[in-house]
């Protein structure tokens, strides 16, 4: 398969400027799609600049179901059931005012696109979409991120994924947070700080705080439960 078509998950990406970290997907599972060479560059995790990257990770099901149980708005997670993949509660870590804040990611959906023009809405205080092009892979939702416990964090492994498709997908996601690491910390510490501050925001920023999670009140519960 040609290099090209793996600009949104390679970008102008120089393999000379990263250091390889082993552990996150094996070496032959991308060879049928990618050929050796992009098998081999998607397989590891990287390191750049000196400060460790995002990695996916997933939560808990008895920390989402007490934390839902205070809190009804917490995303709960689906029935084994009802699950496609992993995607239950699938997302990132970001260490914020001492705690661990989980950033859950969700696939796409029609609310998600401007409902005039059909393209990807733009990104706002409490969603980044996750695209490429005119392609969304997903969103992340800031307005859902709580406090987890150290004991409640489970490693997300891509080899657990059976779905050759699915997994360019959650590279392609992995590849764009990774790119945006920066933007994301900004969002993460702007909405909690506008959230936690109990100040009366513009129209339409209030709108976004309104149906944001009460962080404070999150934090209560999740102190709570490391006690137990």
């Amino acid at each position: 398969m040609p290099l090209g078509k793996f600009r949104p998950l390679t970008g102008k990406l120089k393999l000379s400027k990263l250091r390889l970290l082993t552990g996150e997907l094996n070496l032959g599972i991308l060879r049928p799609l990618t050929g050796g060479l992009m098998g081999d560059f998607c397989s590891r995790l990287f390191l750049w600049g000196g400060y460790v990257e995002y990695r996916f990770s997933i939560i808990s099901d008895r920390y989402i179901d007490f934390l839902h149980k205070k809190e009804p708005k917490v995303m709960l997670n689906k029935e084994l059931p009802e699950r496609t993949y992993h995607r239950k509660y699938l997302g990132l870590i970001q260490e914020i005012n001492g705690y661990k804040y989980f950033i859950p990611l969700s696939s796409p959906k029609p609310k998600d696109y401007d409902s005039k023009t059909g393209n990807i809405k733009q990104d706002n205080l409490v969603t980044i979409y996750i695209r490429h092009d005119q392609k969304l892979y997903g969103t992340l939702r800031f307005n859902n991120m709580i406090p987890v416990p150290d004991s409640e964090v489970i490693a997300y492994d891509l080899n657990d994924e059976g779905d050759l498709k699915y997994k360019m997908i959650v590279l392609n996601e992995l590849y764009f947070v990774r790119s945006n690491q920066d933007k994301i910390e900004k969002k993460v510490l702007q909405l909690y700080k506008d959230k936690t501050e109990g100040l009366e925001k513009s129209n339409g920023k209030q709108k976004l705080l309104d149906i944001t999670l009460d962080f404070k009140k999150l934090e209560k519960y999740c102190d709570e439960y490391k006690v137990k």
